[in-house]
């Protein structure tokens, strides 16, 4: 994020859309830490202080968090029906995990809850985030991404790029 530390959130947080919307708010204790517009395949998140994260597909099952030409982050599909990821980036790497209640998903490390993700009743226009411990933005965003729309996560991008 401009060649500074990136961004950690910890605590309670909320995501919300109205219904039909491609417009999000990522919200803590009434403030608001982040706008997000979602386009096809992408979403676009302009953090409050001014940084910028695109978050868009790059292979089959595979997305990844950009600021400017930098990747921070990518979230890889390791299972044929999508209910286990692997978030990685710079210092981290943890595994998002599909619960047996509908709509609630964990971010893990070393098979240890550090985060829950939860959808709303009815769909995931509202997720609700629980941090036990301090998480990489990038690392929520992606999570968030694969979860409410998770259909356009394990789509092909528009165009393909050559293997790093």
């Amino acid at each position: 994020m401009n060649d500074r530390r990136s961004v950690y959130v910890t605590g309670v947080l909320e995501m919300r859309s109205p219904l039909f919307s491609s417009d999000w708010s990522l919200r803590q204790h009434d403030a608001e830490l982040a706008s997000i517009r979602r386009r096809r395949y992408t979403s676009v998140v302009d953090i409050t202080h001014g940084d910028r994260i695109v978050i868009e597909p790059v292979a089959q099952g595979t997305v990844r968090a950009i600021t400017g030409n930098k990747e921070v982050a990518r979230i890889t599909r390791e299972s044929w029906l999508g209910r286990r990821w692997e978030v990685t980036g710079p210092g981290f790497t943890y595994d998002l995990v599909s619960q047996a209640k509908p709509r609630r998903w964990r971010l893990t490390l070393a098979n240890g809850q550090i985060s829950e993700l939860e959808g709303g009743f009815g769909s995931y226009n509202k997720v609700r985030i629980v941090n036990q411990v301090a998480v990489p933005l990038a690392a929520v965003l992606l999570s968030w991404h694969v979860v409410a729309r998770p259909w356009e996560a394990v789509a092909e991008p528009q165009i393909f790029l050559p293997a790093p």
